[in-house]
This record gives structure tokens, C-alpha cells and sequence, in this order.
């Protein structure tokens, strides 16, 4: 994996280092300071039993034998030894103290804020328009079933190896080295080992390489040659996610998650795809009825409903895609969303009863 500088322009930095790392701090406290008093104190018995309460293999905390237990098993139909490693460190650490934990979840989730701001800022070099977005990001009601649910620690802490990886890339794309090739594959693949929603990364980072990194730009014609030599260049990570989609297809199978398509027929997994996207949406922009659990509903794919929310939906493609030269980071913005969406298996067979959750990528990813 050789990555190609990006062109200069519009990834110039525009402020100082040291005010977008107090910005990126700021975010970082204001976090913890607007949702400290929403830290739960107990542990809840859906699906932290199985990943903490009744685990015995977490915990005893992080040991050596806890260690080997962690990367061959497959408990709870998923297999994620980052996260597994995480939790018997929270208990090594914090004891069976729930409020402790949950604290954790929601540190991770402050850093991702400030992550996510440092990120964007030295893509765009805009600060304030960069901190606006993490804190968006960070406050939104959709966003506290990621550290207010213990078990969800796989959702914040994957989220950190996706935002540090993309970091990293953007770093080998201006400066690079294989030191920096090597190290955007090691914490993709832990950030896999997280929680498989990372599968889709790749796809972002070719997003990116249109806007902001101006590698690909919608101007003029499409040039097929950089096209095609961006994708040669992440060929390593396609391959990587590639695999990973098997590995989490086999593990979930294992874990009775897969359900057959008697059960949920094609035609209902579209429809009830069309209506999470808008619902989704709706959601962001009015968080109201929010949940953990959202039932399985048996929508008719002809349904008025259903006609509606499609149209919609394409209605919004197609003006994202006529303002694509003009406003690129629209066309980008709601692409990585929708690979985010993709990749959290709204359209996937497993677990199909959850509809919509967890915001960082919403449904309980790749794994539930």
C-alpha cells in the first residue's frame, strides 16, 4: 500500500496548532461536563450480562488467561478481542463498579468528539466550522446509548481506531513513509477487532480523497487513471474488510443471529431499510422516541409508506448530486453516512429485529 501525496489547496491549514488543540480540549471537557449527570450508576441486564455481569472471563480482569480467552472466542456471536481486552482492563482497573465503566464509555466517547474536530480541521483548516460539527456530534440525544450502555464500549471504542486511522491516512497521504502504511493497517485491524463496523473505512478514505484531500475532484471531467490508482492504493484495506465481512457473517451465524429468509423475507428487508434511512434522518433532525430496541415491523415494500420514504430518499440524491461540483462535501457528507448506515447492517440478515440504535453507527454494527 503506496499512498499518493494529496494536491494543495483546500486542505491548507488556516489556524494555529495550539488553538485547535485547546478547541479540541474544550470539546473534550464540555463533553464530560453536559452529560456527566447522565452516567447511569448500574450495570442493566440487556446484554451486559453477557458481556460483563455474567462473564466470568471479564471479570477477573485483564490477565494472561483472560488475554487468551479473548481473541479465539466467539462469546456472545461476535468476535471482538479489542473490546473484550477493554472490558477485563475496565474491571482490572474499576472493579464491577457501573458507574466507573459507564465513565469510560463516555471518556471515549469525549475523545472521539475532540478526535473527530482534530480531523476535520486538518482536512478543511476550518477550526470553527470543525468544532461546531464534533460538538454536533458529540451532544446529540442519538449519541448517549454509546456510553450510557455499558456493552456498547465496542461502539465508542471503534469508533477511536476509525478516527485514528483516518488520521493516519491523511497523514501517509501528505507525508508518505512505510512506518505510515504499516501503522494505518495495524489500527485498522484493531479498530476490526473493536467491532466490524470498520468495514466500510475503506470506502470512506476514497470519499475523502474527493473532498477534502482534492485527490479526485468532481471538476471538469472524471479522471479514471487517479480513480483507479486510489482504489490500487487501498487495495490492502479492501482486502482486509473483504475478509472481515466473512469473519463476521461465520461468527454471527455461530452466535444465531443470521436469520433465513423465510423468516424475514427480501422484500420486507428493503422496505424496512427505506424507512430506517428516513427514520433515521428524522430522527437527527427531531430526537425524539428514542430506544435501544426498536421491533422488527412488517412494512409492505408497496406500501404508500414505503413508495414515500423511497422517493424521499431520492429526491435527496438527486440533489446532492446536482449541487456534487458546486458543494462536494455534501456529495462526501452523505456518502460516508451512508457507508456508515451500510456497514451497521440495516440491510444485512443478523439481528435483523434491531431497526434503528446505537448513533455512532446506528444499529449495534456489524455486531450487535
Amino acid at each position: 500500500m503506496k499512498a499518493s501525496k494529496a494536491r494543495p489547496g483546500p486542505t491548507a491549514r488556516k489556524s494555529t496548532p495550539r488553538a485547535t488543540v485547546l478547541a479540541a480540549a474544550v470539546v473534550f471537557v464540555l463533553t464530560l461536563a453536559i452529560f456527566a449527570g447522565d452516567v447511569p450508576k448500574p450495570f442493566i441486564n440487556f446484554d451486559d450480562d453477557i458481556y460483563i455481569t455474567n462473564n466470568p472471563a471479564v471479570q477477573t480482569g485483564l490477565t494472561v488467561t483472560g488475554a487468551r480467552w479473548a481473541f479465539p472466542t466467539l462469546h456472545g456471536g461476535v468476535w471482538i478481542p479489542t473490546t473484550w481486552l477493554s472490558h477485563q482492563s475496565d474491571v482490572s482497573m474499576f472493579g464491577m463498579d457501573a458507574k466507573k465503566h459507564h465513565w469510560a464509555n463516555l471518556s471515549l466517547h469525549a475523545l472521539n468528539a475532540s478526535l473527530l474536530l482534530l480531523l476535520l480541521e486538518g482536512l478543511t483548516g476550518s477550526l470553527w466550522r470543525s468544532a461546531i460539527v464534533a460538538a454536533f456530534f458529540a451532544w446529540h440525544p442519538l449519541r448517549v446509548e454509546s456510553f450510557a450502555w455499558a456493552c456498547e464500549r465496542k461502539d465508542v471504542l471503534s469508533t477511536t481506531f476509525w478516527l485514528l486511522t483516518t488520521l493516519m491516512w491523511v497523514r501517509t497521504v501528505r507525508r508518505p513513509t512505510t512506518a505510515r502504511c504499516l501503522l494505518v493497517v495495524v489500527l485498522f485491524v484493531v479498530g476490526l477487532m473493536a467491532k466490524p463496523m470498520l468495514v466500510t473505512l475503506p470506502f470512506t478514505l476514497l470519499l475523502l480523497d474527493v473532498w477534502p484531500l482534492d485527490r479526485l475532484p468532481l471538476r471538469g471531467a472524471w479522471d479514471w487513471a487517479a480513480a483507479k490508482r486510489l482504489v490500487v492504493e487501498k487495495l490492502p484495506l479492501f482486502a482486509i474488510s473483504f475478509a472481515w465481512c466473512f469473519v463476521a457473517v461465520f461468527t454471527e451465524r455461530h452466535g444465531g443471529a443470521v436469520k433465513s429468509m423465510q423468516k424475514f423475507p427480501p422484500a420486507g428487508r428493503v422496505a424496512n431499510a427505506i424507512h430506517s434511512y428516513v427514520d433515521y434522518i428524522g430522527k437527527t433532525i427531531w430526537p425524539t422516541g428514542l430506544s435501544i430496541f426498536y421491533p422488527y415491523r412488517q412494512i409492505s415494500l408497496a406500501g404508500v409508506s414505503t413508495i414515500a420514504a423511497g422517493l424521499a430518499l431520492v429526491g435527496l440524491t438527486a440533489v446532492v448530486f446536482t449541487l456534487r461540483r458546486r458543494a462536494p462535501f455534501l456529495a462526501v457528507g452523505c456518502g460516508t453516512w451512508e457507508r456508515f448506515f451500510r456497514s451497521s447492517g440495516w440491510c444485512r440478515s443478523a439481528a435483523i429485529e434491531w431497526r434503528i440504535g446505537s448513533p455512532t453507527c446506528r444499529p449495534s454494527a456489524c455486531s450487535s
